[in-house]
């Protein structure tokens, strides 16, 4: 066997590395690794392959904290520097004294969402424009156009708005006559580009993240920039609920004009009456709803009528519903969710294909109920039910149906690490108090800091051996720092504290500490924070929420798809922002130490 396969092979066995984990980190198919070791092929010392397999092994060892065995076989030395370790490992591999001809080359980064910031960047300076000159210009804050450039954020959901953003990229570019500049950018000639082929580049998100990441950032951002006072004006109830509707004696109502007036009706009543409940189903196409504005706002005042009666609404969504769909429903009744008299469900059993159902039930007052076939909905036959007997039948209806749902959205108590899962990252504005040493709790001296630091610490060490953990946060910068404006983690009890640069600096030592002492922890260092409002803790069974500002709550979601969306979100965080540990070290000791 080849020399270079068979040191491959041993590094893959001494350090209990398989195949599958090489390629994850070094960015291409496991067969490659297969054909590595088996001598099948064998890359140049300096090509990109031998760079990427050479920076595939240095990083799956740095994850699994096995830099130490990793240096020991082949002669580098743990604290040194990335680039040093990979030299030393490309020089055994290869059985070459170390030289420039044996350095790993970096790999260049596959686009994704956030090349959109580095292009954003590079077109801002051949603008000569700031983030806030370019804010006032396309009328946005400037907070989210520097999100935007350092690639915490992406505009793919706001199409209108990036459209403005190139135009007024471009014309600024043209105006500052770095034509040419810009075709070296976009590796074109100078005379083949013009504003719709920037446009395109600059925007090119179907060679980035797919949808999950855009639908993840555009819940975020509705729940991020939630106000009770912005919303829209609603009617008064009498406007949205007339009289003649509210007394009908009608027993059916036929089409989508019928359905939206039977729902007035029945909204309208529960109000009247002082029902107490109102449970709700339904797999049918939304458009009922969304697609009439007048009457969504009408729904909007009579839903909101319901909450400030003290009616609780139970409602069970279709897991079958789209990622769109889900997300719209979710943010749709944000203001809903917000007041806390929501009980939102996920039906698990699969949806009928040939009829939708809908099942509107106010227990003891009224019931609307409608089974078309899919594809009729426009000329169905929705019935109104009022009489005992049969509200007490849908009611049995609507408890089975329960029986095979799982809670989907829901308000809860803000925690941390409470939980105990494969895989959980946390992203927030500011370290946690979880990973503070207990020499800094006590000097805080605060009862209520050190009792919150022992539920969360404990909790941390939990969940550290349950599975793995990544801390997503932006570093204080040296002006907020000495200013003595870097906030410890807001919690009941801790308002007001910040920390002193001696204070911070034990907390980031401790930090470096904990990546050394746990392989399954990992401190990633933000340029700064993706929503200013909120903490994100996300984990392959759920995602929590939790708002920082007023109204203060966490909010969990756990339907398939939206959570699949957010560990994807997570995952181009931890991509594009990762460090080794070497380099994590030296960063935050430089940095702070």
């Amino acid at each position: 066997m080849n020399p270079f396969a068979e040191n491959l092979n041993r590094i893959m066995t001494e350090l209990h590395i398989t195949g599958s984990q090489i390629a994850k980190f070094a960015g291409f198919d496991r067969t490659n690794v297969s054909r590595l070791r088996s001598g099948a092929r064998i890359p140049s010392a300096g090509g990109a392959t031998a760079a990427r397999l050479v920076q595939g092994i240095y990083l799956c060892a740095d994850s699994r904290n096995d830099l130490p065995a990793l240096c020991a076989l082949t002669g580098s030395r743990p604290d040194e520097s990335a680039e040093q370790i990979q030299n030393a490992l490309s020089s055994w591999l290869f059985g070459e004294a170390p030289g420039p001809s044996a350095r790993p080359v970096p790999r260049k980064r596959k686009p994704d969402g956030n090349s959109f910031g580095e292009r954003l960047d590079r077109s801002m300076t051949l603008a000569e424009l700031s983030n806030i000159r370019l804010s006032r210009l396309i009328n946005v804050d400037a907070s989210l156009i520097s999100r935007y450039r350092s690639g915490v954020r992406t505009p793919r959901a706001n199409p209108e708005m990036t459209s403005h953003l190139g135009k007024i990229l471009w014309q600024r570019i043209m105006k500052n006559n770095r034509r040419e500049d810009l075709a070296r950018l976009m590796l074109l000639p100078p005379e083949e580009i013009d504003e719709q082929y920037f446009l395109d580049w600059l925007c090119d998100f179907d060679s980035f993240r797919d949808d999950g990441v855009s639908t993840a950032e555009q819940f975020l951002d509705s729940f991020d920039s939630y106000s009770a006072e912005a919303g829209i004006r609603l009617p008064s109830f009498e406007e949205a609920a007339p009289e003649p509707i509210l007394r009908s004696s009608r027993d059916f109502y036929l089409g989508t004009a019928g359905l939206r007036e039977a729902v007035i009706r029945f909204l309208g009543n529960a109000v009247k009456d002082g029902a107490d409940e109102l449970w709700l189903y339904s797999d049918q196409n939304m458009d009922w709803m969304t697609s009439d504005r007048a009457f969504l706002v009408r729904w909007a005042a009579l839903m909101n009528a319901c909450v400030k009666a003290g009616i609780r609404i139970r409602i069970i969504h279709n897991i079958d519903r789209s990622l769109g769909e889900m997300n719209q429903a979710i943010t749709s009744w944000l203001p809903l969710y917000m007041s806390g008299m929501i009980e939102s469900w996920c039906c698990q059993k699969p949806k009928d294909t040939r009829f939708y159902h809908t099942l509107f039930l106010c227990p003891g007052h009224a019931c609307i109920e409608a089974c078309p076939v899919v594809g009729t909905e426009g000329g169905a036959i929705y019935r109104y039910y009022t009489n005992p007997e049969a509200l007490e039948i849908y009611r049995g209806a609507y408890k089975k149906l329960l029986e095979s749902s799982r809670p989907l959205v829901r308000l809860v108590q803000p925690f941390t690490y409470n939980v105990s899962t494969s895989e959980l990252t946390a992203v927030q504005n500011t370290l946690s108090i979880a990973s503070m040493p207990e020499e800094l709790v006590l000097g805080f001296g605060s009862e209520a800091l050190k009792q919150e630091w022992e539920k969360r610490r404990k909790a941390l060490e939990t969940q550290l051996q349950a599975g793995i953990l990544r801390e997503c946060v932006p570093l204080a910068s040296d002006e907020a720092l000495f200013g003595g404006r870097v906030p410890v983690e807001q919690l009941p009890g801790t308002e007001g504290m910040f920390y002193t640069p001696e204070q911070y600096s034990l907390h980031i030592r401790n930090i470096i500490r904990l990546t050394e002492q746990f392989p399954a922890y990992t401190f990633l260092p933000l340029p700064e924070m993706p929503f200013q409002n909120m903490r994100l803790v996300i984990t392959p069974e759920f995602v929590a929420v939790t708002r920082s500002v007023p109204p203060y709550l966490t909010m969990t979601i756990s339907h398939p798809l939206m959570s699949r969306a957010f560990r994807e979100y997570a995952d181009r965080l931890t991509e594009h922002y990762r460090k080794d540990r070497n380099s994590l070290r030296r960063m935050l000791e430089n940095r702070y130490l």
